[in-house]
């Protein structure tokens, strides 16, 4: 196994490589990812504290409680929820492969993966990550949907309020999630 290789065994006798182009690309990854990795931490960063410092004003003041800003608060939570998992994935995760129980680093620098596959806490975490995800780009559409039936459809909206769009954008991803976490628990290493 040269240098760059990425080796994980799902099940004993089989084995998924995934080679990393060698040379000078190789030295083009490695030299620039741990500066693409602090860029994105940083931006993550001053978007949390942004996001809220603005959660705390629109909450703590009475003259903003709206629907609308309901719904802008759910979105920046949404948002909140993205970045902090991201962290702690960054934080937890070796490589962004697998937590440290759940692989082996090699003197070579290849990364093995254990042979009883990952444990039960590192695909909880990956799952709550993709949730995260998900809840983000449902509360993009939420938003979305909101100010499209506001514009088209004043009286609706004004009658039915926000629950509606708050249950779809915390609750719509599970109806993607969970049959890909039944199938991912399932069928983990046969497809």
């Amino acid at each position: 196994m040269g240098r760059g290789m990425l080796v994980h065994r799902t099940k004993p006798g089989r084995i998924i490589m995934a080679c990393l182009p060698g040379g000078q690309s190789f030295v083009l990854i490695t030299e620039h990812l741990p500066k693409i990795k602090l860029m994105y931490n940083i931006g993550y960063g001053i978007s949390l504290c942004s996001l809220v410092v603005a959660v705390i004003i629109m909450v703590c003041c009475r003259r903003l409680h709206s629907k609308s800003n309901t719904m802008h608060i759910n979105l920046f939570l949404a948002f909140i929820m993205r970045a902090l998992m991201s962290f702690i994935k960054e934080s937890l995760f070796i490589h962004g492969l697998g937590l440290q129980k759940d692989i082996i680093k090699e003197e070579n620098g290849d990364i093995t993966f254990i042979d009883e596959g990952m444990h039960w806490e590192c695909k909880l975490l990956y799952c709550i990550f993709i949730y995260g995800m998900s809840v983000n780009c449902m509360w993009i559409f939420m938003e979305a949907l909101y100010l499209h039936m506001l514009v088209y459809r004043t009286l609706w909206t004004e009658r039915n309020g926000v629950k509606m769009y708050m249950v779809l954008g915390w609750f719509g991803p599970l109806l993607f999630i969970i049959p890909w976490i039944i199938v991912r628990a399932t069928l983990e290493d046969e497809l």
